[in-house]
């Protein structure tokens, strides 16, 4: 390609990237560090696959920088297979706006189907209401009607299938994988629970917390409450991953909106704030035996 359809191409690239970085998944999921990973991952196929358009290379030579890039693997924190689908488009529009095929129209097309497909895959509507937890009960359910109908008591919903991974029976517990259906929301509190955040927060001031409670609450709107009592900030979206009966407490993947700070010098402001009393502080002379 010319160098004006590369720019062209990159201004493509970077729009589409920053309609699924942050117009799409940081609004829904609020994660900032794999927003900028995104961001880098799109950026560096992009560059790759414009050089190798560019320059004459060998297919081995392709295929070979692909296959160390496909064999990375990301330790840093845990992610869910949503975001694995982000990773996905993030690097289709890589390769799809550097290589053009000859023509931006083919690209923008394809690049509106990549963002389309992920915004409506990923849509809060799609299965609004269907949740995972790994739960550990403090009892053993010989009849798997018992077993539903235990959990959809605690879980409040629906028991869609549930698979027991563990029975302990010198403890008398069990572990189950529950994909269950959650009641629709009866009160104006239930439905502001699970209305998603509004889309103003800056990406700089949203945190994610992994947070284990030492408390199981049946209520989605008295969890929020806890959540953001305990963190000091406004709950953004709560995942409840675990919920531990025998032990009572509750894993949830947490995105939090910290509050302003009220009366705290931090670490930046505590040199300045230090100065002061140390220009007005007289130095006593350090005598013999201290120096000894």
């Amino acid at each position: 390609m010319s160098y004006p359809t590369t720019l062209a191409a990159l201004g493509l690239n970077l729009a589409a990237i920053t309609v699924l970085a942050h117009a799409i998944y940081f609004r829904r999921h609020r994660r900032r560090d794999l927003m900028g990973a995104y961001v880098a991952l799109n950026l560096g196929v992009f560059c790759a696959v414009t050089l190798l358009a560019a320059q004459e290379v060998g297919v081995a030579l392709g295929f070979g920088l692909f296959g160390i890039l496909s064999i990375v693997r990301l330790r840093s924190s845990s992610i869910t297979q949503q975001e694995v689908g982000y990773y996905f488009v993030a690097l289709t529009l890589g390769l799809v706006n550097g290589l053009g095929f000859g023509s931006l129209a083919v690209a923008a097309v394809l690049d509106a189907v990549l963002l389309a497909g992920m915004y409506v895959a990923d849509h809060p509507r799609v299965a609004a209401r269907v949740e995972r937890r790994s739960v550990l009960l403090d009892a053993v359910h010989e009849d798997p009607a018992a077993l539903h109908a235990d959990l959809e008591r605690r879980l409040g919903g629906e028991v869609l299938r549930c698979v027991v991974t563990d029975v302990d029976y010198v403890q008398a517990t069990m572990s189950c994988d529950v994909r269950f259906r959650t009641a629709p929301p009866t009160t104006v509190a239930d439905r502001d629970a699970e209305r998603p955040p509004a889309a103003s927060g800056s990406p700089a001031r949203v945190e994610r917390q992994s947070v284990l409670l030492d408390a199981v609450h049946e209520d989605r709107v008295a969890l929020h409450a806890d959540l953001e009592r305990r963190l000091g900030g406004e709950v953004l979206g709560c995942v409840v991953t675990e919920v531990d009966y025998v032990h009572n407490t509750t894993r949830c993947d947490v995105r939090c909106r910290p509050a302003g700070r009220t009366n705290v010098v931090d670490r930046a402001d505590a040199p300045r704030a230090a100065a002061p009393a140390a220009r007005g502080r007289r130095l006593e002379p350090i005598s013999a035996s201290s120096a000894r």
